[in-house]
């Protein structure tokens, strides 16, 4: 289930970018709607959020990844490690 969820959110968050590149909102739209993307992913949970962020993070280029911490779910919350 966390894989679909994962899956669901990757998608919201990559069509709603689609959508201000190619002018079908504005900006003020698309921080709105990334925003609550965001706050549902949080909401899903500690382990959720971090498997989003890691699947961000593995689609940056190698030498982008690298200067970004990792996630990490530790108790309630997220730590980064670099």
């Amino acid at each position: 289930m966390t894989t679909t969820m994962r899956a669901q959110f990757l998608a919201t968050l990559r069509e709603n970018a689609d959508a201000w590149h190619a002018g079908e909102i504005d900006f003020a739209t698309f921080t709105a709607c990334q925003r609550d993307t965001w706050d549902a992913i949080r909401q899903a949970g500690p382990a959720i959020e971090a498997e989003v962020l890691r699947a961000l993070r593995d689609q940056l280029p190698t030498e982008v990844a690298s200067s970004f911490p990792a996630a990490q779910v530790v108790g309630a919350g997220l730590r980064y490690r670099r």
